[in-house]
């Protein structure tokens, strides 16, 4: 919860307290799934082969968790379900929404032209526009 505290002030988040709660919220759920799935590897596993069925076992939900991003719109239903299965991938997505969702005003840009200065288009080019925090 602390680290949840810090991170959300550093990174300069605007502060409304549902933002605020959702943000804390889903990064302990995210590790908390992730310390369950450390302990069940620790409890059958000796301490050698937790070594290396650990990280055998969370890579595939790391590299689910950001795959597609780039070309959202072109991945494949069979993909797109799979993904799904990566609770990384969902609290990635939720964090992204918590961040530049919630109507988000615009963000600062000093440039002539900045493409992502607009909330909106940054969560329309990763196609989670429709997408909710809550639900998949």
């Amino acid at each position: 919860m602390v680290f949840c505290v810090i991170v959300f002030f550093m990174v300069g988040v605007p502060f409304t307290v549902a933002r605020f709660i959702v943000f804390c919220l889903i990064g302990n759920i995210v590790s908390l799934v992730s310390e369950g799935i450390g302990m069940a590897i620790g409890s059958v596993f000796s301490v050698r082969n937790g070594c290396a069925i650990g990280p055998a076992a969370i890579a595939p939900f790391l590299g689910l968790a950001i795959y597609g991003f780039d070309f959202a719109h072109r991945i494949p239903l069979i993909m797109n379900i799979i993904m799904k299965t990566s609770f990384i991938r969902c609290g990635v997505v939720a964090m992204i929404l918590t961040v530049f969702g919630f109507g988000r005003k615009n963000l600062d840009c000093k440039d002539t032209y900045c493409h992502f200065a607009k909330p909106d288009v940054l969560l329309r080019y990763l196609d989670i526009e429709n997408s909710s925090v809550w639900f998949e």
